[in-house]
């Protein structure tokens, strides 16, 4: 991830260059959701593979949203808000797509409860971090979006884990362990993040 993360710094420092400061982290955030349309039409097609190699290459954007935005010094509320709720439509398009394809293809009913039950938990694991953000603020407690995102963004399974796995998913079409795995997963970060909010509300 620290890689990912230098990348997208150093990417986020040539798109400022090369557009002389036009391109904003809100147009790049809207390109991302944007990008994962045709996703959804591949995997509904019967794509999956291309599918998720197009999902490789929208994906990084999620990263270069924010790398961006610290670069010009454009870190709104709205632009938090904006990124986290395109990245849960970006979770919708996905799994109901994927949700679709097995349903067409005649895959058994088991699978698509998995995808469904992964689709919900992603939702919770973020929910879980929105609600502890709202607590706190209810609480009185003001805090940078960067700390409440240290606080309550951690887990086995953040959003951008999620994402790697849902490539690996589509471009290996192991759908029945893929989706086990996630559910699992999410579940266990569920748990480490309201042990999260739970230690916090202690203080």
């Amino acid at each position: 991830m620290k890689a990912l993360k230098r990348l997208a710094e150093a990417s986020a420092g040539f798109i400022d260059r090369a557009s002389g400061g036009r391109l904003t982290p809100n147009i790049i955030t809207a390109t991302g959701l944007a990008l994962h349309l045709p996703v959804g039409w591949l995997i509904i097609a019967g794509q999956p593979l291309y599918a998720g190699l197009a999902l490789l290459i929208a994906a990084p954007l999620d990263a270069l949203d924010g790398a961006l935005a610290r670069r010009q010094n454009r870190a709104t509320d709205f632009g938090v808000w904006f990124d986290a709720v395109s990245d849960r439509l970006k979770e919708v398009i996905v799994f109901s797509s994927l949700a679709y394809h097995l349903a067409a293809s005649g895959r058994s009913g088991y699978l698509i409860g998995l995808c469904t039950a992964a689709l919900g938990l992603s939702l919770a694991v973020s929910y879980v971090k929105a609600k502890s953000e709202a607590v706190l603020a209810a609480r009185g407690k003001k805090l940078a979006p960067a700390k409440l995102n240290r606080l309550f963004g951690g887990g086995y399974f953040s959003y951008e884990w999620r994402v790697a796995l849902v490539i690996l998913i589509l471009i290996s079409q192991q759908f029945a362990i893929g989706l086990g795995i996630l559910v699992a997963g999410s579940c266990l970060t569920i748990w480490q993040r309201s042990a999260d909010i739970k230690k916090a509300i202690r203080r």
